[in-house]
C-alpha cells in the first residue's frame, strides 16, 4: 500500500481543524463513560474514514468523517444526524453536539479541556488521506503485535495529542499498569515545537540511564531531546511501496531494540 504525501501547504490548517474535532468528540465520550484502568475510557477507535467512540451507554456513538469533513451524531431516538466541519471552530461544533444530546435525553455536562476557538479550514484530499495513514498504521502495528508475545493494550487515538498509541507491558507489570514498565509505540500527526509532519515513534518507560543505543533501521533515528525514543518521519513511510509492511518492520525493530530496557521489571 502506498500512501499520500502530506507534506503540502494545507496540511497544518488540515490537521488542527481534525485534533480539535476529535477533541470535541473525546469530550463526549469522557463526560459519558466511568474511569477506566489506564485511563482507557478516554481513547478514540481509529475506523478506514477517522475515529469512533467506544460503546457509550444508551446507544449514542459519535465519528468523524475526516474526508468529508463531517461529524456525525447517532443515537436509537434521533438516528443519524451530520455536523460539516468547515467554519466551526471547537467550541461552536460541542454546542450543536450538545444541543443534538439534548434532544436524545443526554444531559450531562460535557466541558473542553480547553477553548477551541479557531474556524476549521480542511483540505479534503488531505484529511481523506490522513484517514488512510492513521488506518495502515492501525493496521501495520496490529500485524507487528501479532507476531510477539506479552500484554498489550488497544491500539486507539488519543484525542489530547491526536496520536494512535498502544502499550506493551513489562513482564513483571502483572498489574498492565502504565505508571510500570512499559513500552509505547504510537504515530503522531504532529507535536508542536518538535514536529510538523507526522512520524512513527518508540520508548520505553522508565528510560535507563545507561542505554546502549544501537542503530536503528533505514532513515529511524534517536529522539533525545526533551524525550528518549525512536523514530521514523513520514516521508520515509510515504516513500515505500508497502507502508504497512515496513510499519510492521519498523516497529518490530523498535521492539527488539528497545525490550531489554524494560526486561527485568
Amino acid at each position: 500500500m502506498t500512501l499520500p504525501n502530506l507534506y503540502v501547504p494545507t496540511w497544518t490548517t488540515t490537521i488542527h481543524s481534525l485534533h480539535d474535532a476529535a477533541q470535541v468528540v473525546g469530550g463526549v465520550q469522557r463526560a459519558l463513560l466511568p474511569k477506566r484502568h489506564n485511563s482507557q475510557h478516554l481513547p478514540l477507535q481509529p475506523i478506514p474514514m477517522g475515529i469512533h467512540t467506544q460503546t457509550i451507554p444508551g446507544g449514542l456513538s459519535l465519528s468523524l468523517d475526516y474526508g468529508e469533513g463531517r461529524l456525525l451524531f447517532e443515537t436509537p431516538g434521533l438516528g443519524s444526524k451530520s455536523i460539516a466541519l468547515e467554519g466551526l471552530n471547537g467550541d461552536k461544533l460541542m454546542s450543536e453536539v450538545i444541543k443534538l444530546m439534548r434532544q436524545a435525553g443526554f444531559d450531562q455536562e460535557v466541558p473542553l479541556e480547553a477553548p477551541l476557538t479557531t474556524p476549521m479550514q480542511i483540505d479534503g484530499t488531505i484529511a481523506a488521506g490522513y484517514a488512510a495513514v492513521q488506518y495502515a498504521v492501525f493496521t501495520g502495528l496490529a500485524r507487528f503485535k501479532a507476531r510477539i508475545e506479552g500484554r498489550f493494550s488497544p491500539i486507539v487515538v488519543f484525542p489530547h495529542h491526536f496520536d494512535i498509541s498502544t502499550v506493551i507491558f513489562a513482564p513483571g507489570n502483572v498489574e498492565m499498569d502504565e505508571g510500570g514498565a512499559h513500552l509505547n509505540f504510537g504515530f503522531a500527526p504532529f507535536t508542536d515545537g518538535q514536529y510538523e509532519h507526522p512520524y512513527l515513534y518508540a520508548y520505553a518507560h522508565p528510560f535507563p540511564e545507561d542505554f546502549a543505543y544501537s542503530a536503528l533501521p533505514g532513515a529511524a533515528y534517536w529522539h533525545r531531546e526533551g524525550w528518549t525514543g525512536a523514530v521514523l518521519n513520514y516521508d520515509a513511510i510515504s516513500a515505500h511501496n508497502e507502508s504497512e509492511w515496513l510499519i510492521e518492520r519498523t516497529a518490530l525493530s523498535f521492539y527488539e531494540t528497545l525490550i531489554g530496557a524494560i526486561a527485568d521489571k
